[in-house]
C-alpha cells in the first residue's frame, strides 16, 4: 500500500486504532476512531490495517513477535516509551491527524533525495551551523513511500528522514559544529529507564523554555551541552557518563512534518521529533533513554562534496 494511501484513509477514519488500554481506547475514539483490543486484533489477516496506539510496555514487547505473524498493514505509535498520559496521547493524534500527508511525504522524498546526492550538507539552526558528513555507506531508516504488509512500521518513520549510525560499523554520518534546539524528547525503551532517569531529563526540557540552548559537537561527540544559556555538561554526565557511547550522535534527521498547530515543547512526544526542522538523537537507548534534540525550522543551507563549505 502507499503511505499515502495509508494516512488519507487514517485521517477519514476507515482504519481502526488497536489500543491496549481502556484510556486509550477513549482518546482514540474522542477523535472518531473505531477502536479494537490489541489482543483482539487479527494480525494474520492480511487485509486487515490499522494504527497501533501503544501505551504499556507489555504490548510494546509484543511488537517484536509481530516481525513473525504480521500480515496485516500498520503502523504504530509506541508512546509507552516517551509520556503516555492521556493529555499526551490526545495531542500526539491531533498533531498526527493535523497533517497534509501529500506534502509531508513529499518533504521526506526531497529530504532524502538531499542528503543522499552528495557527501556532505550543512545545517543551519537559529544562525549557528553544523556539518554534516556521510559515509560511504549510509543506514537510513525508511525512506521508502510503500508500506509492506507484515512490517509494524512506526508511524513517524513517514515524517522525517533519518539517517542512523551503528556501533562498530563506520558511520552513516559525522557531525561537526553547533547546533541550536527548541526543546528535546526522551524515550525509554523499558520501565527502568523511565523510573531511574525519566524526572531528571524532564527537568532538561522544561529548562529548555527559556532559550539559548545548544550543542556542541566535533566527530560525532557531544562536548558540551547548554539548556536555558547554562552549560549543563557536567550535569548530564553525572547522570550519563559512565554508560557505553552516551554522548555519540546516534541519529541525524530533517523532520517533515508542518503540523497545524505550533509544537508543545512541555509534551514528551515522539510527534515533536518530525516537526519541520531537524534533529540529532544521542545514546542508543539500551542502558540509558535515547534523547533528542530538535530545531524547529533548521534546514540544509549548503551542500558540497566533502567539506569545502562553509568556509
Amino acid at each position: 500500500m502507499e503511505a499515502e494511501r495509508y494516512f488519507q484513509k487514517l485521517i477519514a477514519r476507515r482504519i481502526p486504532i488497536v489500543t491496549d488500554t481502556i484510556a486509550s481506547a477513549k482518546i482514540a475514539k474522542k477523535h472518531g476512531f473505531e477502536t479494537v483490543n490489541f489482543d483482539d486484533f487479527d494480525f494474520s489477516n492480511p487485509q486487515n490495517t490499522a494504527l497501533l496506539l501503544i501505551t504499556t510496555y507489555s504490548k510494546y514487547e509484543k511488537l517484536e513477535n509481530l516481525w513473525d505473524i504480521c500480515k496485516s498493514t500498520v503502523t504504530h505509535l509506541s508512546m509507552v516509551k516517551s509520556d503516555c498520559s492521556p493529555q499526551t496521547i490526545d495531542y500526539a493524534l491531533s498533531k498526527l491527524l493535523s497533517l497534509h500527508f501529500a506534502d509531508t511525504l513529499k518533504r521526506r522524498s526531497d529530504a532524502y533525495a538531499n542528503m543522499l546526492s552528495t557527501q556532505c550538507v550543512e545545517l543551519e539552526s537559529q544562525g549557528e551551523k553544523i556539518s554534516c558528513q556521510f559515509g560511504d555507506e549510509i543506514l537510513v531508516v525508511n525512506n521508502s513511500n510503500v508500506m509492506e504488509a507484515g512490517f509494524p512500521y512506526s508511524a513517524t518513520e513517514f515524517l522525517e528522514a533519518s539517517l542512523i549510525n551503528i556501533i562498530n560499523k563506520k558511520p552513516s554520518f559525522i557531525l561537526d559544529g553547533e547546533f541550536c534546539f527548541d526543546g528535546i524528547i526522551f524515550l525509554c525503551n523499558n520501565a527502568e529507564q523511565k523510573e531511574n532517569f525519566g524526572s531528571q531529563i524532564q527537568r532538561f526540557m522544561q529548562c529548555c523554555s527559556t532559550g539559548n540552548n545548544r550543542l556542541i559537537i566535533k566527530n560525532n561527540i557531544t562536548e558540551k551541552i547548554i539548556i536555558g544559556g547554562i552549560d549543563v555538561t557536567n550535569k548530564y554526565l553525572s547522570l550519563f557518563g559512565n554508560f557505553e557511547h552516551s554522548s555519540i550522535a546516534m541519529e541525524f534527521a530533517i523532520g517533515c512534518a508542518d503540523y497545524t498547530n505550533t509544537v508543545d515543547w512541555s509534551k514528551n512526544s515522539l510527534l515533536n521529533e518530525s516537526t519541520v526542522g531537524a534533529y540529532i538523537g544521542i545514546g542508543m537507548g539500551l542502558q540509558m533513554p535515547h534523547i533528542d534534540f530538535i530545531s524547529a525550522k533548521a534546514k540544509i543551507v549548503n551542500k558540497a562534496p566533502y567539506l569545502e563549505i562553509g568556509q
